[in-house]
């Protein structure tokens, strides 16, 4: 329905995103950024899969690169929510688990030819107890995120830490995973139910 005759159309379309006249003035504003950011990241999500099928030889799955795109921009939008918070001057930092436990953090880091895993685990007084890092083969970013979750529950196994807080920043998959798991993608149902049995 575009008129498209070139990269700066695609350009303004990005830019100047068209969008329906029901929307209130103070509303529109809104719902055009949305339309942007969405047609962005859409934009990226084709030229990231058009470079894995053409460098890579991967197989084409239409489903998991849609849903990798609705969580993108899902936790963008997340992000970009103000936080409501009693005390304006407080700041959130990161807190120390309770008296015998252990946080940890995880994070996953998507390259072209990669994904990183990071985990730091610290004790219930601050200190960092180790910290692991990997590369992985690339995935889909929601792909990432729940194997460094999943990897996050195999090193507490496997260094006998006995109760563990995991955190990250990716609320959104600890929403499934503290959710009903046969509700999640497919794309990482699997790793939920590991995640869990584990």
């Amino acid at each position: 329905m575009f008129n498209i005759d070139g990269c700066e159309s695609i350009a303004n379309l990005v830019i100047d995103p068209p969008i329906e006249h029901c929307y209130v003035l103070s509303n529109a504003v809104q719902v055009k950024e949305q339309r942007s950011l969405q047609l962005a990241i859409t934009i990226e999500a084709i030229w990231n899969l058009r470079n894995r099928v053409v460098h890579n030889g991967e197989q084409i799955n239409i489903a998991v690169t849609i849903k990798g795109t609705e969580f993108r921009f899902a936790e963008c939008i997340e992000a970009r929510e103000p936080v409501v918070d009693k005390d304006p001057n407080s700041v959130k930092l990161w807190t120390r688990p309770p008296i015998g436990m252990v946080k940890l953090n995880v994070d996953a880091t998507i390259f072209s030819d990669k994904c990183w895993l990071a985990v730091v685990a610290r004790d219930d007084r601050g200190n960092i107890v180790k910290y692991w890092s990997k590369a992985i083969p690339p995935n889909e970013p929601v792909v990432a995120e729940a194997n460094a979750i999943l990897w996050a529950i195999q090193i507490a196994k496997e260094e006998d830490f006995k109760d563990i807080i995991v955190e990250g920043d990716a609320k959104i998959y600890f929403d499934v995973l503290n959710g009903n798991v046969g509700e999640s993608l497919w794309s990482i149902s699997s790793l939920c139910r590991d995640i869990k049995f584990l």
